[in-house]
This record gives structure tokens, sequence and C-alpha cells, in this order.
């Protein structure tokens, strides 16, 4: 009796998975909303976007220091600035980083005692190459602390 209901209640819930997901396995490229098609064509290439969508969510300036869970860009970039002369050597020196971290190679020992290590995030080299040109590119905005 107890082997039948187990049986049953698998097979339901197998069911009820392949009605609410079982279409989304049958499509290969795209995702329909009310107005739009997103393709994998359309996702995030450029050094702002994924700035925005893989970084800022630590690295965004928040209302207090205290908020903070990582250090502002506007810091890294000064840090890194000062040490790594040329776009070449910082932007090898954030993407190295980045893809490996390690406290020897922190430059940042006040936002390492702070925050902690950076954790490894897995994120492409080519995404953080990206990155790393923007940050090199851009005068973010300093913290009203």
């Amino acid at each position: 009796m107890k082997k039948q209901i187990l049986s049953i209640s698998i097979i339901i819930v197998a069911a009820f998975s392949f009605a609410l997901y079982g279409n989304s396995f049958s499509k290969k490229e795209t995702t329909t909303t009310t107005a739009t098609k997103t393709t994998l064509a359309s996702l995030p290439t450029d050094g702002a976007s994924l700035t925005e969508t893989k970084c800022m969510i630590c690295h965004k300036i928040q209302s207090s220091p205290e908020a903070m869970i990582a250090p502002p860009f506007a810091h890294i970039k000064k840090k890194y600035s000062k040490v790594y002369k040329t776009k070449a050597e910082f932007h090898s020196a954030i993407v190295n980083f980045t893809l490996n971290p390690t406290e020897e190679n922190a430059l940042m020992y006040g936002a390492l005692k702070r925050f902690k290590l950076m954790p490894k995030m897995g994120y492409e080299k080519t995404d953080l190459e990206a990155i790393a040109d923007y940050i090199y590119a851009t005068d973010f905005p300093q913290p009203n602390w």
C-alpha cells in the first residue's frame, strides 16, 4: 500500500513538472514575453552592461559605508590606477585578480580586511576584459559619506 502511494505520488509530481516545464525544454533559442523575444545574442556583451549586471550587485554605492558589501568602483579604479600606470597593465591586473582572487594579489588591504577576499565568480575571461576596459574608461562617482 505504501509503495503504491509513493509510486502514484512520484508519477503525479513528474506529470506536474512536465506540464509546467515541458514546453520550455522544447524551445531551443528564444523565450517569449508579452512584448519582446530574448535570444542569447541579445544578452549584454559590452562593458557597461556587464558591469551593471555582474558587478554592481556588490560594488554599487549604498546609502552608508556600513551598507556596502564590497568597495565601490571609484575606490577600485583609484587604487589600481596608482599601481598600474598603463591601460594594458590595469586591464591585465583587473582580469587576472577577478579570475583568481588571492590575498597575495590583492591591492586593497583595507577592503580585504573589511570585506574579506572577493569570491571567485566564474565569469568568462572575455566578459572580464570588457568590464576591465569599462572600469578603466569610466569616471565613477565617489560615495557621499
